[in-house]
């Protein structure tokens, strides 16, 4: 039984793979694999010392931001496939 959920990228199904290969190789049972899945992706979480070791921890660029509700939002830029510029307010702009 997969956790993901949805269309999710074969990537994730793989990753999800290698992790119950992971926890089936230390002697996760399969009646606690879901648990142990969730404890295992959580870690970093549960025990902050271990965030750096993975590096979508590491690397996390995401910070808090400034808008609180009521605000305008803003009407940042967006690259479409075709390299074109939208506008996620305002709508297209230029061609790259």
């Amino acid at each position: 039984m997969l956790l993901l959920q949805g269309d999710a990228p074969p990537q994730l199904a793989l990753i999800e793979a290698l992790q119950r290969r992971l926890l089936r190789a230390r002697g996760v049972s399969a009646l606690d694999e879901a648990a142990a899945l969730r404890a295992l992706r959580a870690a970093t979480y549960t025990f902050p010392e271990l965030a750096s070791i993975p590096l979508y921890r590491r690397y996390q660029r995401a910070r808090p931001g400034s808008l609180a509700p009521g605000d305008a939002a803003p009407d940042v830029p967006l690259l479409s496939l075709d390299g074109a510029v939208l506008y996620a307010l305002s709508g297209p702009s230029l061609q790259l």
